[in-house]
């Protein structure tokens, strides 16, 4: 299923915006990982919210990202480790 256009009315002005398949995603998401160096888990979120996956595919999923060597960062934990970073030096 290739990608579809969907109008967004907000307020007086009409959005469009583009909605991906899955494959789609993580395909954006591979090469978010491959410049950037870390993927967070709110990306991946924002990114998938408009599927509405099961708990099935979302495991898939995360196999995918898995065996695609794709690690996915906490942001928190990983402003906890600058923070203690810092403090240790």
């Amino acid at each position: 299923m290739a990608a579809r256009q969907v109008k967004k009315q907000t307020g007086k002005e009409v959005v469009m915006r583009e909605i991906k398949t899955l494959d789609e995603v993580k395909q954006d998401l591979k090469a978010m990982y491959e410049q950037e160096g870390y993927l967070y888990e709110k990306d991946i979120m924002n990114a998938i919210e408009h599927l509405e996956l099961s708990d099935e595919e979302n495991e898939a999923l995360l196999m995918w990202f898995k065996e695609n060597h794709i690690e996915i960062s906490d942001e928190d934990i990983d402003e906890f480790i600058g923070i203690i970073n810092q403090i240790a030096q």
